[in-house]
Formats: C-alpha cells, structure tokens, sequence
C-alpha cells in the first residue's frame, strides 16, 4: 500500500466534520433529533452498497428534520468465527485473502458514500485497518 489513488477531498472533509458535529449535538442533547445508523450486516458489494446508500440519502433528505441519518458500512464480520471474515479480509470471495485490495475497495467506497452527502458509521476490529480506511 504505497499510495493511494483516492484521497480525501476538502469537501469529504467538510462534509464528514458537519456530519460529527450534528452527531455531537444529538448525543449531547442539544438537537432533538434521533441518530439513525441503519445498513447491512457487512458489505460485501460494492455496487449494492452505493445503490443502498443513494436510496438512504434520499430518505436522509426527505427526513433532515426529524432524523439524523447515517449509514452503517462494515467490512469486516466481527462474530464470524467460521467462513467469510468480510470485504477487507477476503474481497474476491475466494479464500484469496487479498487485503491490499479490499483495503483499497473499501475506502474507495467510504470515499463515495460520504462524497454523495450521506456519513457512514463503521467498526473496526483491529488498530491497522482505520489508518487506511476513512469513516
């Protein structure tokens, strides 16, 4: 992983810093708003998970009043002791454990998911992968 062709852009910044902000205040309790993180078990399709979160965010803008929404993106399988570990482990699906890519199809997502104007919320389960991966 020696660079990164998707970088992220001062508008992801900008959007990613609101989004925390109106987070705080929710939990905080000075917006009375309710904090939605709702999403898939684990990502494991890229292309359905952009076509998940394009259908969110217009049920985000629909609902800015009432609800802070924020889709929930995890790559990894967290109680899964046996077969798939998830998208960053094994991105291929083929026990090929390819983990350079799925690093990097991983974050290509996080980067189009909070570049369309919807945050994402995610776990992650060891203390390497969040250096690579923007949530």
């Amino acid at each position: 992983m020696r660079s990164w062709k998707n970088s992220l852009l001062p508008k992801c910044c900008k959007h990613r810093c609101t989004c925390s902000q109106a987070i705080h205040q929710i939990l905080k309790g000075d917006d009375d708003r309710l904090l939605v993180v709702i999403g898939p078990c684990s990502i494991h399709d890229p292309a359905a998970a952009k076509e998940y979160a394009a259908r969110l965010l217009t049920l985000r803008e629909a609902l800015k009043g009432e609800l802070e929404i924020v889709m929930r993106v995890y790559f990894e399988k967290p109680r899964t002791t046996v077969g798939w570990k998830g998208l960053i482990n094994d991105p291929h699906m083929d026990n090929s454990f390819r983990i350079n890519d799925g690093l990097r199809i991983a974050r290509k997502l996080l980067l189009d998911i909070n570049d369309s104007g919807l945050p994402a919320a995610g776990e992650f389960l060891d203390m390497i992968t969040p250096q690579y991966v923007p949530i």
